[in-house]
């Protein structure tokens, strides 16, 4: 029940930046069984950039570390000391009993208007919220439609679905994760994410003409494939942090097959040192991803570096679900902000001409909120423009040299051409007659060659 206590603590701060209250923390300090888990929280919470570790339980039974961002505020009420890691960290406010000669008065907010600037503020806040959300998620939508990330010819197949029949789609679209595991799923699969599904592998035949126009070459995966074993569970041969990584993910039933046969063997471990030490040991053979997104196979090859798109860090897989997440978020924030419009309303309702006044304003800050909506998108849009076409001049100004250095070779072979058929016919140094001449052999060549003569 303790450890449960702590992992409920280090889940609820884990990136959400609440604000914690503890109170009767002297009792805490006398228990030791709990008291390390809480002094963890606090020890690293008070820091942007540390964290907190807790051993967390896995599906297969077995158990894992895991690392919980604990930055937060946190405010404490003890009767007596604090550790001292954590007093050194702190900002003491001491407190004393009231006595029998001294008054007190008692808090109470009752005017209207200061409540009005408070839930004006929130909504403001709510607002500028949603519309950086809003922003984001314009962006993204824009991304999906243009299928940034795919390459050339993945798209010439997407887009023509009546010359490719009985493409499914790319496997990336038939996976299901949540954003931490999103960047760990896209490192395991790598390119095969851009895979496109079809039901058997017979049915590439009838494409056969079709994908020898593409501007690019593209890979196919059968739904329906050679009948495997169901993928082994490596738990029971491994330490509890390893874990198999379709435990991480969700896949449409018609795809389940043909991702096991990419995964079945694959698992997620710490680091690239625990990796390469269970692959020459109880795990060889197998496929590891490692927390930092490194790729280890069981040839040897490892794959390391910065993982993500071209086009802004994160993956087809990554963006599809920060779409769904920003969504959602942006459907709660719609919720909140209806919510709090409507207690405003309530506070105000007596006042006409405040009611008149806060219309007024409002539509005026829903239209600059949505210029500003527009702006912000233009302006990454723009920034998306200016990459795409700094990448093409790059590719353009390769082809010039190239262009300029075939020219160079051409002039050349000319130069030499003319000299040693002037010499050969006994005119040496007149390039007149060796152009005649090795033009005119050209020609009579090229002729014996045709059977004109």
């Amino acid at each position: 029940v303790l450890v449960r206590a702590v992992g409920m603590t280090l889940d609820a701060t884990d990136g959400r930046r609440p604000t914690m209250l503890l109170d009767e923390v002297d009792t805490l300090v006398r228990r030791g069984d709990i008291a390390d888990g809480v002094r963890g929280v606090l020890n690293n919470g008070w820091q942007r950039g540390k964290s907190a570790m807790l051993s967390v339980p896995t599906k297969g039974g077995g158990w894992q570390p895991q690392s919980f961002d604990v930055f937060c505020p946190k405010a404490m009420a003890s009767i007596g000391p604090l550790w001292d890691t954590v007093a050194d960290r702190s900002i003491a406010i001491r407190m004393r009993r009231k006595l029998p000669s001294e008054s007190r008065l008692k808090w109470r907010l009752r005017d209207a208007s200061e409540v009005e600037a408070v839930l004006r503020e929130r909504l403001a806040d709510l607002r500028q919220q949603q519309a950086a959300v809003e922003t984001r998620l314009h962006l993204l939508e824009e991304m999906h439609q243009a299928r940034e990330g795919l390459t050339r010819a993945v798209k010439a197949v997407l887009d023509q679905p009546d010359r490719f029949p009985g493409v499914r789609g790319v496997l990336g679209d038939a996976l299901e994760t949540d954003r931490k595991s999103a960047p760990l799923v896209e490192a395991a699969l790598g390119a095969n994410l851009e895979l496109l599904l079809v039901e058997r592998i017979e049915h590439l035949k009838t494409l056969e003409a079709a994908t020898r126009q593409l501007p690019g070459r593209v890979g196919f995966i059968a739904m329906e494939g050679i009948a495997q074993p169901p993928p082994e569970d490596p738990t029971g041969a491994a330490p509890g942090w390893v874990t198999p990584i379709l435990s991480m993910i969700e896949v449409t039933p018609e795809a389940r097959a043909a991702v096991e046969r990419l995964l079945g063997r694959t698992v997620v471990v710490w680091d690239l040192e625990a990796a390469l030490m269970l692959g020459s040991g109880p795990l060889a053979g197998w496929r590891f991803v490692t927390r930092h997104r490194e790729v280890v196979e069981p040839d040897g090859r490892v794959t390391t570096g910065p993982a993500g798109s071209a086009t802004g860090g994160d993956g087809w897989l990554s963006r599809r679900i920060e779409r769904a997440d920003l969504g959602l978020r942006l459907a709660a924030l719609n919720g909140q902000i209806e919510e709090t419009s409507k207690e405003l309303d309530r506070l105000t309702a007596d006042s006409a001409q405040t009611q008149q006044q806060r219309a007024q304003v409002a539509q005026e800050l829903h239209t600059a909120r949505h210029r500003v909506v527009e702006k912000q998108y233009q302006t990454q849009q723009q920034a998306s423009d200016l990459d795409r076409i700094e990448r093409e001049q790059a590719r353009v100004s390769g082809e010039r040299e190239e262009v300029d250095q075939r020219l160079q070779q051409i002039m050349k072979d000319i130069h030499k051409t003319c000299v040693d058929v002037a010499e050969r016919f006994d005119t040496p140094g007149n390039y007149v007659n060796g152009a005649n001449i090795g033009g005119f052999l050209k020609v009579a060549d090229a002729m014996l060659d045709q059977g004109v003569v």
